[in-house]
C-alpha cells in the first residue's frame, strides 16, 4: 500500500498543516527509515496502513528523531486500547530510542503511574488510549 502525503491546511490564520498523512510502501525509498526530514509543521501525524504495516514502527522512529531535534516539546502517543500501548507501541518506542542510541533511565524514564515519558532534553511524551 502506498499513500502520499497529504497535508490539511487550515483556512483560519497562516497556512499550518493540521493533519499529516503518511503511507508505507516497500523499498529503500518506503517512508518508513530514520530521520523525519523534510520537517514539516503540523498538529497531527496520521499513519494509515495494514496490520503489520510498519505504522507504529513508523511512528516510533520519526518520535525519536524528532526528540532529539527539538528539545522542551511535548508529544502524545495513541494507541487504540491499554493492552497494544503496553504490549506493542511502548516496546517499539522502547526500541526505537535504543537504536537511537538513547538508553533509559539515563536519556529517558517511563513514568507508568502517569503514562508518561520523560527525555534528558526537558522533553514529554504522553501516552493515551
Amino acid at each position: 500500500m502506498s499513500i502520499m502525503p497529504v497535508e490539511v491546511r487550515s483556512e483560519a490564520g497562516p497556512k499550518v498543516s493540521r493533519v499529516k498523512l503518511f503511507g508505507f510502501q516497500a523499498g529503500a525509498e518506503g517512508f518508513i527509515r530514520a530521520g523525519a526530514n523534510p520537517w514539516l509543521d503540523y498538529l497531527f501525524l496520521l499513519a494509515h496502513g495494514g496490520r503489520g504495516s510498519g505504522k507504529t514502527t513508523g511512528g516510533a522512529y520519526r518520535t525519536a528523531s524528532y526528540v532529539i531535534a527539538w528539545p522542551h516539546s511535548l508529544f502524545t502517543i495513541t494507541a487504540p486500547t491499554t493492552p497494544m500501548m503496553h504490549d506493542s507501541t511502548l516496546p517499539t518506542l522502547e526500541s526505537a530510542f535504543s537504536r537511537f542510541g538513547l538508553q533509559q533511565d539515563y536519556h529517558w524514564q517511563y513514568f507508568a503511574e502517569k503514562e508518561v515519558v520523560r527525555l534528558w532534553n526537558k522533553s514529554t511524551i504522553l501516552l493515551r488510549t
